[in-house]
């Protein structure tokens, strides 16, 4: 089932896109144990959802929204791993495009 939503949605979302982002924040969604909203650099709709069936990282809305599919450890691992660096008062660093690259606490 997981395997032909990613071939779905790499089928889906064709175009080329890299982005690096800063985490600034994190905001639970309301009535939600694990599914948040990043505030980030540059100003883009982020949210990173370790709650739902499909979990992962989406960037944008509609039409340009693009999805980075995520196994439950993965996600639970990279909340962890900002609100450690948030906690420290420092920002989170995402490079990705279809798949997240690296993430890790960024410096100015």
């Amino acid at each position: 089932m997981r395997a032909l939503l990613t071939l779905i949605m790499l089928v889906t979302f064709q175009e080329s896109w890299a982005y690096e982002i800063r985490v600034q924040q994190l905001e639970l969604k309301e009535n939600m144990d694990s599914s948040y909203v990043l505030k980030t650099l540059p100003f883009l709709k982020v949210s990173l959802d370790c709650q739902s069936f499909v979990q992962g990282l989406t960037l944008g809305e509609h039409p340009g929204l693009n999805f980075i599919l995520m196994e439950p450890s993965e996600c639970e691992d990279l909340l962890n791993r900002i609100k450690n660096s948030l906690a420290s008062e420092e920002e989170h660093c995402l490079d990705l495009d279809e798949v997240i690259h690296s993430d890790y606490s960024c410096a100015d």
